[in-house]
């Protein structure tokens, strides 16, 4: 009991509860039971801490109380809506020909694409292209990048991004994100290959800025590595659109 209120004394997580009549509840959040499986909480006035849960829910739950404000802000990178798109400008620096720019004609609705040189694309597939820019809907970035060291992030904003993408709406909204290889650190969950050699790098997440601000933010491969094409990805087999 001692050791529990003296940790939610410390740590814990003071919540009010408001009505249109005012004030009608304050409970603290502490951290988790030794099993995981609940979560220590203590009602204002009340003579004994409480173990709590949600029914059909296995884990904690002090991670719902988030109090940071960076937090709370919106992840979108991309957002797309339909007949949003003038031009999309992806590269990528590690691999040659993966390069390429999107152009939509605002009369006929169709696209066009022009390689990493500037130089039309030919036989494109506007249904591949409609389908790669769905990706665009919704892309959010994981969180803010807090786990690297002053050297590490002095050292990545000193490098050239090894991937960009630009993106121009058809209202002059710009959105521009720039990617570079994550260090590894002390989140990194994949640290070796299978016979035992060293990753060079976190290869689950990425470290990006986003419109060209300093803040640093993190991006998984899952979520960006699928819109990295060649342009002859969006060629057609025949002549149809």
């Amino acid at each position: 009991y001692n050791n529990i209120i003296k940790s939610i004394a410390a740590k814990g997580v003071k919540v009010e509860l408001y009505t249109a009549q005012g004030k009608v509840k304050t409970y603290y959040v502490g951290g988790t039971t030794p099993d995981q499986m609940g979560t220590y909480m203590y009602m204002e006035n009340s003579t004994v801490p409480f173990i709590t849960n949600i029914a059909g829910f296995d884990g904690y739950l002090t991670p719902r109380y988030i109090t940071e404000r960076a937090d709370w802000a919106v992840k979108n990178v991309f957002r797309l809506g339909e007949g949003e798109l003038l031009s999309l400008s992806v590269a990528d620096r590690e691999r040659a020909g993966f390069a390429f720019k999107i152009e939509r004609d605002q009369t006929t609705g169709d696209c066009m694409l022009f390689d990493g040189f500037e130089k039309p694309v030919s036989n494109i597939s506007q249904d591949k292209v409609t389908d790669y820019l769905q990706k665009y809907r919704v892309l959010n970035f994981e969180g803010l990048e807090k786990s690297l060291l002053p050297n590490q992030r002095d050292s990545l904003r000193a490098q050239t991004p090894f991937r960009s993408i630009v993106m121009i709406k058809t209202n002059g909204d710009t959105s521009r994100i720039d990617l570079w290889r994550r260090p590894i650190t002390t989140q990194t969950v994949n640290l070796s290959m299978e016979d035992g050699t060293p990753y060079p790098y976190d290869i689950d997440r990425m470290t990006a800025t986003l419109n060209k601000d300093t803040s640093l933010v993190i991006v998984q491969y899952f979520s960006f590595e699928r819109l990295f094409l060649k342009p002859s990805d969006f060629q057609s087999l025949n002549n149809s659109k």
